[in-house]
């Protein structure tokens, strides 16, 4: 673009401000670019630099004595801490530096951790060392004010209460996980004041809200199945957050949320769409008042509600035409999951009539706004509802491939037809 620049001035196409517009904003995004390249580098460098050193000591480990083995397990730290320093006193403002080291400081935590457990023979699991491990690195996140530890950070208490609330050793309370969660909020809120348009709040976005969907199957306890109810609300929260103030303003938050609410949701009720589940449930004996007070439906009543009070003020706001009823199922699906105790049957239809009507509903939204890829999407949901009802029904191979022939047509006509509409509104 800056080549034809002269040109452009030359022919009077544009002016000389908005040459200086041009130029000034292509350089600004090739800065940034190698900005971008120089911090991945710099990250991969640490990394690459901390497993060296491991592997150049574990070489002679075992004919080191203790006291120099102890020496090695806390030098890399050392190292770590004094670059950690250098940077908060010369190089506080330098995104680069602030990533690198910070990134270094947390593995060399977490190295020092494990030697000194096998130099001196502690006791403990891997829920524990992860626990701690975490604990150290989060003052790092705001020492440093560095986004990619904070990252690993979120990825460490992931993998924390995975191992405390779903492995086997479980000496770890994984209710401890959304105290560490908060935790990271503060840096995230800074983190959006200061450029929304970061890579990084993508980043976070997609991270928390990952890491938020997987600690939430740990709250199941005593009755497993109704955490479905927990799982649809939290889906739906995520797809409503769009109705907030702040949100609307900035469009980098709807893609992601609404991309995990949309796809959660559709895989749950692909999964439910199927008899085994509800066969199973209708089997179930409960105590009320034990359901009641349990933590599932803790996890219920705050999802549920939080999700409610999103969708009534979209409500307020009369802009329910403008969306898809996929933001109405975790309501649909309280009802349903009710019902579906002692009448499976009715679920499960009623399961299936809600995906063919999020489809159709895609589909209808993709030709009256001209946008193939919504068209496609619309068309995927339904082709895959067939599918799983051909895995669950005995058909025989000659209609199984009739109505493969026939959606393949339709779906071969309705991208036909959207292109032919996209060709004469062009001419």
């Amino acid at each position: 673009m800056l080549k034809y620049l002269p040109e452009l001035l030359s022919e009077n196409v544009i002016s000389q401000e908005v040459a200086d517009k041009i130029s000034d904003y292509y350089l600004f995004k090739r800065n940034k670019s190698q900005n971008n390249l120089i911090m991945i580098f710099g990250l991969l460098g640490a990394l690459l630099i901390g497993l060296g050193l491991i592997l150049i000591v574990e070489y002679n480990w075992y004919n080191f004595p203790k006291i120099l083995k102890t020496n090695f397990a806390f030098l890399p730290l050392l190292i770590s801490q004094l670059l950690c320093g250098y940077t908060i006193l010369k190089k506080r403002s330098n995104v680069i530096w602030r990533d690198t080291v910070g990134c270094l400081l947390t593995f060399s935590l977490g190295s020092s951790i494990l030697l000194i457990s096998q130099i001196y023979q502690i006791n403990g699991n891997l829920g524990q060392f992860l626990l701690l491990w975490s604990l150290l690195s989060l003052p790092i996140i705001y020492l440093l004010n560095s986004s990619f530890t904070s990252l690993l950070y979120i990825i460490g208490i992931t993998a924390y209460v995975c191992e405390s609330g779903y492995g086997y050793q479980t000496d770890s309370n994984p209710l401890f996980y959304w105290l560490l969660i908060i935790a990271v909020l503060p840096h995230y809120i800074r983190l959006i004041k200061v450029s929304t348009r970061s890579n990084f709040v993508i980043y976070h976005n997609v991270f928390i809200s990952i890491s938020i969907i997987i600690a939430l199957g740990t709250l199941a306890s005593t009755y497993p199945e109704i955490m479905y109810i927990s799982y649809f609300s939290l889906f739906g929260v995520l797809l409503n957050l769009s109705n907030l103030e702040f949100f609307q303003k900035h469009n980098v938050f709807l893609k992601s949320f609404s991309f995990l609410g949309s796809v959660g949701t559709m895989i749950l009720l692909y999964m439910l769409s199927f008899n085994e589940f509800w066969k199973n449930w209708n089997k179930v004996n409960f105590n009320i008042s034990g359901v009641l007070f349990s933590q599932e439906m803790f996890s219920i009543v705050i999802l549920s509600s939080l999700a409610t009070y999103l969708l009534i003020k979209k409500y307020k706001t009369h802009r329910l035409n403008k969306r898809s009823p996929i933001e109405f199922i975790f309501l649909a699906f309280i009802v349903l999951f009710v019902i579906g105790h002692n009448y499976p049957n009715f679920a499960i239809v009623s399961i299936n009539s809600l995906i063919l009507l999020i489809g159709i509903s895609t589909i209808l939204s993709g030709l009256k706004y001209n946008r193939i890829g919504i068209l496609n999407i619309g068309l995927s949901i339904v082709i895959i509802l067939i599918l799983c009802r051909f895995f669950e029904n005995d058909f025989s191979f000659i209609v199984r491939g009739l109505i493969f022939v026939f959606v393949g047509i339709g779906f071969f006509l309705a991208n036909y037809r959207m292109l032919k509409i996209r060709k004469s509104n062009e001419s």
